[in-house]
């Protein structure tokens, strides 16, 4: 039965291609969030030094829950796939907020009075030295949150029917296919251990180094 239902994966459920559509929504969205961090983030400390509450309030990101939200986007986008990316790219944006205001608190100060000596202005201070610090912890937080993105991402297709893993979930449950849900709970299980190891060899190549 395992094995038709692994045919019927690929054939009748066009597996393959909701398997990318997924990986490439998430780890894309991923990837233009750490971007927009890295261009953004000195006008985020900008308002954290003239607006000190607004830390508090991006470390509150940290607790939010977005099953309100995949409802309200499923009456506003439908199955429109913007309104999958558009929902992953708040999560993760929230997500990297939260950590950005978590890191800016754990910066050893020695670092930033030993750039000051050496006659770096704030501006350079900001750029060169900051968000280095940050960095690894930035990065951090794609290593420890990729696979609760992907629970949220997989109840968004599955209530928004946007093309997804989620979406084959949904009708296989329909169906009563529990063989081929099955089969998905192994591939996915492979697919988080394998992108564990990528972040992991990733972090230890490019964001090695400790605030």
């Amino acid at each position: 039965i395992l094995i038709e239902s692994f045919s019927a994966l690929f054939i009748e459920y066009n597996f393959l291609n909701s398997f990318i559509f997924t990986v490439t929504a998430i780890y894309s969205i991923m990837i233009i969030s750490y971007f927009l961090m890295k261009f953004g983030y000195n006008i985020m400390v900008k308002m954290i030094n003239a607006l000190p509450g607004l830390k508090s309030l991006f470390l509150i990101g940290q607790y939010f829950i977005p099953f309100f939200l995949i409802l309200l986007f499923s009456q506003w986008f439908g199955e429109s796939i913007l309104g999958e990316l558009l929902f992953i790219l708040i999560i993760v944006m929230g997500n990297l907020k939260s950590r950005f205001a978590k890191e800016l608190d754990s910066v050893k100060e020695h670092y930033l009075i030993a750039a000051k000596s050496l006659g770096a202005d704030e501006n350079k201070i900001s750029k060169e030295v900051l968000f280095k610090l940050v960095q690894p912890g930035l990065f951090s937080s794609f290593q420890h949150s990729h696979k609760l993105l992907w629970l949220y991402v997989l109840v968004y297709e599955f209530i928004c029917e946007t093309g997804g893993i989620g979406s084959i979930i949904s009708t296989a449950i329909d169906y009563n296919d529990l063989s081929l849900i099955v089969i998905l709970i192994v591939i996915l299980t492979l697919t988080f251990i394998l992108f564990d190891y990528l972040l992991l060899n990733l972090k230890k190549k490019y964001f090695y180094w400790s605030s």
